[in-house]
């Protein structure tokens, strides 16, 4: 599902397999509205070694929700089974709003994901987590160390909060925090009853 340039966004309930991109929004102001949503892998149950194909393709290429720029995005009960991304913070790339997202981002299981959580550019507000899950890994492929469950490389909202939940499985940090505008990031980086158990350091890196 792809929505450009579109107000008050209402997604419930979508259940599906998508191959490179569940979810994308790019130039959404105003609150946007994602709940209930299913992503998981099966394509081809009846040839075992075509469904082992393309679920190796997704797995290093697939993106479960990818938000370009979402103003006061509410995500909600969200499950994806396998992908390199599972949720995507980007600039925004449609003239005239660009810009990242913000918003709320709870109940949230991302299973066997190679990067969990990838913020490469947040909006002005803030940007909280409550209650996430993530395997980081892959599936049908070889396991890579940059896998982790939160890798943040841009940061301008104004609270980045991570808040209950685990991350388990990751091959590299749990939590990657290096922001290239650090001298411009966060008000506050919050991380509260959030496990790790991580190959890597298992710890926020590079504050």
């Amino acid at each position: 599902i792809k929505c450009s340039r579109c107000q008050y966004v209402d997604f419930e309930e979508i259940h599906g397999n998508p191959l490179s991109i569940g979810i994308s929004i790019d130039g959404s102001l105003d609150v946007n509205r994602i709940t209930d949503i299913f992503f998981s892998v099966q394509w081809n149950e009846a040839d075992a070694d075509v469904n082992r194909n393309i679920q190796k393709w997704m797995s290093a290429n697939r993106t479960c929700l990818q938000l370009k720029r979402s103003d006061e995005v509410q995500v909600l009960n969200f499950f994806c089974f396998a992908g390199n991304k599972g949720i995507e913070l980007a600039n925004g790339t449609i003239t005239g709003v660009t810009g990242g997202s913000y918003g709320r981002f709870t109940n949230v299981s991302l299973d066997t994901i190679r990067t969990g959580v990838k913020i490469d550019k947040t909006g002005g507000g803030s940007v909280v987590f409550t209650n996430i899950d993530i395997n980081a890994g892959t599936w049908q492929g070889t396991a890579v160390d940059t896998d982790s469950c939160f890798d943040i490389t841009n940061n301008e909202s104004v609270a980045l909060v991570i808040n209950g939940g685990a991350c388990r499985g990751s091959r590299g940090d749990g939590i990657n925090y290096a922001p290239t505008n650090a001298e411009n990031g966060a008000v506050s980086f919050t991380v509260s009853d959030f496990s790790i158990n991580a190959i890597g350091q298992g710890a926020t890196s590079g504050k």
